[in-house]
């Protein structure tokens, strides 16, 4: 698992527009798809989101907000892909950041030691 999450956060590349700008279309599309089968849902979310903090949330989240975000993140893959790749990368480094990366572990004793094995490696590389 540590070996997973370690591969993931430090050796994600980002730069196959291709397979992003098609996660993104497929993103879009089913966001689309559900809006025009349960569009009530999505309206009353949007009603919601005026007077309750969690549908406002949920709005962001999920609903006709992000949509809109999806529509303008595939047009920006296809006009301006640095600009985007240059995002991603952002967001990566501000969530492997020494400052920010907090593991939370719950184990005896016994299970505490089989783990901490694992976390010096990572912690080395995350500067911990």
């Amino acid at each position: 698992m540590f070996d997973t999450i370690q591969d993931i956060l430090l050796n994600t590349k980002f730069d196959n527009r291709d397979k992003f700008k098609q996660m993104v279309l497929e993103t879009k599309a089913r966001m689309e798809t559900q809006v025009v089968s349960s569009g009530h849902s999505y309206a009353a979310g949007r009603i919601g989101a005026r007077y309750m903090v969690s549908e406002f949330v949920e709005e962001k989240m999920r609903g006709i907000d992000t949509l809109e975000g999806m529509r303008k993140l595939a047009e920006e893959v296809e006009s301006d892909w640095g600009s985007v790749l240059a995002k991603l990368e952002r967001i990566r480094d501000l969530l492997v950041d020494r400052r920010n990366l907090i593991v939370n572990l719950s184990a005896e004793d016994k299970g505490f030691g089989a783990v901490q094995k694992h976390l010096a490696p990572i912690s080395q590389k995350f500067s911990l």
